[in-house]
């Protein structure tokens, strides 16, 4: 199995064991594409979302570099109904997005993700 195929796996290790999931991908900070993904609708496609969060991610990394502050772990972006949580997998490389309902538990989708970063990190390029 290839690296991406093992990536891809992983992504949908993460979204079974999220209730509430909607997607979630790892995105490429590079180029904004999904590196792997999965999403609950086949009507989605990742390419779109991916290329605006990574800007919004983008954008906090160059304001916590404009004060200093070093490298930013997380954006949360709540709405009325979905929520996206992006956790910095790779400082400046490689983000985990993962988009899920308001009735899913925050904490629990960090534990989550953070279970399954160092497996990430050492699949990448």
């Amino acid at each position: 199995m290839s690296n991406a195929e093992k990536l891809q796996e992983i992504q949908k290790k993460i979204f079974e064991e999220i209730p509430g999931a909607i997607a979630c991908a790892l995105v490429s900070a590079e180029d904004s594409l999904p590196l792997a993904g999965v999403v609950k609708s086949p009507e989605l496609d990742l390419d779109l979302p991916s290329s605006y969060y990574n800007e919004a991610f983008r954008a906090v990394r160059k304001a916590y570099e404009a004060v200093g502050w070093g490298n930013p772990l997380e954006v949360l972006i709540v709405g009325e109904e979905i929520n996206v949580l992006l956790m910095c997998i790779s400082p400046g490389r490689v983000f985990q997005g993962v988009a899920f309902t308001g009735q899913t538990n925050l904490g629990f989708v960090r534990a989550v993700v953070k279970k399954y970063r160092k497996n990430m990190l050492e699949l990448l390029p």
